[in-house]
């Protein structure tokens, strides 16, 4: 038998394919030795996700960022946010163009080469290099199992160095059964190329049928904050309390002096029945009272000192009743915002009771409905919130060593109260034993009213 002729690119391709294979296995065998996790992509495959592609890397492609980046290590998808020419975002009202992509486990989830950005909060955007954001999308969007929305938005939680107490507050909302909590998911954030962090992909607070429900008749209004008023275009204040709203819905350029002084005129009635009452519990007639006590209920289990409070009345018939909801901006909660020293308050320090609920919180009867709650969700809350600690615990883990790599604050004091206690575990352990000893001197405030006749 004639032994096949050896050719030229035969000999080639036997010294250069074991080589390749040698420097490709050196490769992943490099990577290996500094994150032992490392798992080959799997397969390129297509399908569709809200009106965008999803894209799985192939097998044993070497992908420099995915390999490379600690970021994509942490066990957090990665939000890619690249603006048109790589601009900064400079303003709150400004929205300018962008394109968004989230990476998980070498896949691309989600991809909105429209997306439009701008930032969003008031010290959280005017004294904190980690800048949170608002995005608005080119489409409803669905990722990460939330709701389809065109409107999310990023909260950089750069005050809270637990980096959990909003996840915290939301997680108490849904135990709550309230109407509607904000859905909210960890992510890295890689923002014009540059790791920013830790950041929290949450849904905003807007009018919709997987949001705020509100009819075309119907409003939510937004307390304003008095040193915050001339930012605002469009707003109304109150007669009694003089307090100042704005609107969430209907958008501003809807909005008619029809719409304004019917929004200021249900606002003045319930005013009213807390100042002027003609027959006892009058405000009853005005609001949803389960939603105000569930809000008031999750503010003291917080304790909380600083919250936006929306007002929804569903629509502009008498049946309809104003509720307040949900509870936002837990940068100063669980006892954090309200010492000055070394060590956190006492549990027992006091019941969050400003603006509308000081008049309530004076009323048997709103109490009682409280103390119902306390009754009927208390135990399962505080099960839950221990159970989302110890989750959380587990999935920031990773990514909040890089978060304060990036923002070296956890020996510094930056805002008012927060003392620095030096390490992301003892400010997680510090805000969990507070809920704990408040949870239980709630428990003593509330009881007296369990034997009140409810409303």
């Amino acid at each position: 038998m004639k032994q096949p002729k050896t050719t030229l690119f035969a000999v080639l391709q036997a010294i250069a394919m074991p080589a390749c294979e040698a420097i490709l296995l050196l490769s992943l065998m490099a990577c290996d030795e500094n994150n032992p996790e490392v798992s080959v992509p799997s397969p390129m495959v297509e399908t569709h996700v809200s009106s965008s592609k999803v894209r799985q890397e192939a097998p044993n492609l070497l992908r420099e960022d995915s390999l490379c980046n600690d970021y994509e290590l942490t066990g957090l998808p990665v939000c890619y946010i690249t603006t048109d020419s790589g601009a900064a975002v400079t303003s709150r009202t400004e929205y300018i163009p962008a394109v968004m992509r989230i990476v998980h486990d070498g896949k691309t989830l989600f991809e909105d080469s429209r997306l439009h950005i701008r930032g969003r909060g008031h010290a959280s955007w005017t004294d904190s290099p980690k800048q949170p954001y608002r995005l608005k999308f080119s489409h409803k969007a669905s990722f990460l199992g939330m709701a389809a929305n065109k409107h999310f938005v990023l909260l950089s939680n750069y005050f809270d160095k637990s980096l959990m107490r909003a996840a915290i507050g939301f997680r108490i909302g849904q135990l709550l059964e309230c109407d509607w909590t904000p859905q909210s998911r960890f992510v890295e954030l890689v923002f014009n190329g540059s790791h920013q962090g830790c950041y929290q992909l949450t849904e905003s607070v807007r009018a919709g049928e997987d949001r705020i429900r509100v009819a075309d008749t119907g409003f939510i209004a937004e307390y304003i904050y008095p040193d915050r008023v001339a930012e605002e275009q469009v707003f109304f204040q109150t007669i009694d309390s003089g307090y100042f709203f704005k609107f969430k819905y209907p958008d501003e350029k809807d909005i008619t002096t029809d719409v304004l002084s019917y929004a200021a005129r249900v606002m003045d009635q319930f005013e009213g029945s807390l100042k002027n009452a003609v027959k006892p519990h009058e405000y009853a007639d005005h609001i949803d009272v389960e939603s105000w006590a569930k809000w008031y209920y999750q503010v003291q289990l917080m304790m909380q000192e600083e919250y936006n409070m929306y007002m929804t009345k569903y629509d502009n018939t008498p049946v309809s009743r104003l509720a307040i909801g949900p509870l936002w901006d837990f940068d100063w909660s669980l006892g954090s915002g309200f010492y000055d020293g070394e060590q956190r308050p006492n549990p027992n320090h006091h019941l969050v009771s400003t603006h509308y609920f000081r008049r309530l919180a004076a009323d048997s009867l709103f109490m009682a409905e409280v103390a119902k709650l306390h009754q009927h969700y208390g135990r399962k809350v505080r099960a839950g919130v221990l159970a989302y600690y110890d989750e959380l615990s587990r999935q920031l883990r990773k990514s909040q060593e890089l978060n304060f790599r990036l923002w070296p604050i956890l020996d510094k004091r930056i805002s008012v109260g927060a003392f620095p206690l030096g390490s992301w575990e003892q400010e997680v352990e510090c805000d969990r034993q507070f809920f704990l000893d408040h949870y239980e001197f709630l428990d003593t405030v509330l009881i007296p009213f369990c034997n009140v006749v409810m409303l």
